[in-house]
């Protein structure tokens, strides 16, 4: 699947896309959430930069909407939104067809990763 962000980058006129990945240290699902976000990016010829946001504390989750870790947005939205404003430092559970897991299926990140890529100018 070739990205409009391949082919904005080599003709340097297209931004690239706004990836940030939110997490606690705590969390033992925040690196294989990290590992399948960045082989999902190599797949699809993205390089945009992930900006990772290690949240501390209580007063950090609030600030930064944190439901959970991790957390993983395109442009600014969730991959998997929720009206909580439950902001807290916890591990976060994703809907999967194989049940509740701690990182986020890979459909998951493909949907919401179209869905933003619709939305850039």
């Amino acid at each position: 699947m070739k990205t409009r962000w391949e082919s904005g980058r080599a003709a340097g006129n297209e931004r690239s896309m706004k990836i940030t990945f939110l997490y606690f240290e705590g969390c033992p699902n925040h690196l294989p959430a990290l590992e399948l976000l960045q082989a999902f990016l190599r797949e699809v010829k993205d390089e945009s930069p992930v900006a990772m946001i290690r949240i501390e504390n209580e007063q950090q989750a609030a600030l930064h909407g944190f439901v959970g870790s991790p957390t993983i947005r395109f442009e600014g939205q969730d991959i998997f939104p929720t009206d909580s404003t439950d902001y807290r430092l916890a591990c976060r559970v994703y809907p999967t067809t194989t049940g509740l897991s701690g990182t986020p299926a890979l459909a998951m990140i493909q949907t919401a990763y179209s869905r933003a890529a619709r939305i850039i100018p």
